[in-house]
């Protein structure tokens, strides 16, 4: 199967209330210029979406490439998902012709979704980045504060310097 281009989803929950079926009470949350917030990865595309009488907010996962076996794969982690009971999983649905785009790449008319309970945080990006340290930045800074002191004429208080040392012990292990 075809799958439609990022734009053609685009296009399509725009107008949710018309292309969705069992979800059609969903709406794509916007950004302050008016596009709906996405995330676009290898094999699909997922926007964040409200539903207007609960409110609550929804994932939407819209596939842009072929998987083999995707389908049944999806129906059967569900089902397992089902069973259980942990407040660290997010249960989702395969719909599997739920969304209606008007595309260029294919004959078909209806497309599979994938809808979970969104879940805020952070992205694997931000905590790769959180998690690399300059060290070398680091140790100039704690060499900074101590000749900051030095210069003025002044010791470094007795609990800062003994934070400075246990950062500056930390940091030169990590190198």
């Amino acid at each position: 199967m075809q799958y439609p281009l990022v734009s053609e989803y685009i296009e399509a929950i725009r107008s949710a209330e018309d292309n969705l079926d069992q979800l059609s009470d969903l709406r794509p949350v916007l950004d302050n210029r008016g596009n709906p917030y996405l995330w676009k990865g290898s094999h699909a595309v997922v926007f964040k979406m409200q539903d207007v009488n609960t409110k609550r907010l929804y994932a939407v996962k819209c596939f842009t490439h072929e998987l083999s076996n995707r389908n049944d794969h999806y129906q059967k982690i569900a089902e397992r998902l089902q069973l259980c009971a942990s407040p660290y999983l997010l249960h989702f649905r395969f719909i599997e012709r739920e969304l209606f785009v008007d595309t260029s790449q294919s004959d078909e008319e209806y497309f599979p979704v994938l809808v979970m309970d969104w879940a805020e945080g952070i992205t694997l990006d931000t905590v790769r980045d959180l998690l690399s340290v300059d060290t070398a930045a680091w140790l100039e800074d704690v060499e900074n504060i101590k000749e900051f002191y030095a210069q003025v004429g002044d010791h470094v208080p007795q609990a800062m310097y003994d934070e400075l040392a246990a950062l500056e012990a930390r940091l030169k292990a990590a190198r």
